[in-house]
């Protein structure tokens, strides 16, 4: 058996040092590893989809309550004035970096849609 594992090993030793010779693989080695790539994505997927629910939850409910979550924030900063005042600056400067990014998505999206549509019409 060990005569005939070392006969095998040389042999592909010989045909590694062979120009032109190809390496065998073997199929279970790549699909062992797709397993494994499989399974750890699969459990990567399942988590996005169980969190996907309460992140639209939470959304939908600070969107509904409005000025309400804002009142809220700016009452647990804390009873000193100027920390109210810092808090609601942030909040501010938050609603306006979120509608400069809404607007710049807006008109990227238009001009790819607009882009797409003449290369359409040009080869229609």
């Amino acid at each position: 058996m060990l005569e005939a594992a070392k006969q095998l090993e040389g042999a592909t030793d010989d045909a590694g040092a062979k120009p032109g010779a190809r390496a065998v693989v073997r199929a279970s080695e790549h699909s062992s590893w797709l397993h494994d790539y499989a399974v750890a994505q699969s459990g990567l997927l399942f988590a996005v989809v169980a969190q996907a629910p309460i992140v639209l939850l939470l959304t939908y409910f600070l969107l509904a309550s409005g000025t309400h979550f804002r009142r809220k924030l700016v009452g647990l900063v804390g009873p000193s004035l100027t920390r109210k005042k810092d808090a609601v600056h942030i909040l501010d400067e938050i609603n306006v970096q979120i509608q400069r990014f809404l607007l710049s998505m807006l008109i990227s999206n238009i001009l790819v849609g607009i882009g797409i549509w003449l290369a359409f019409k040009r080869w229609a």
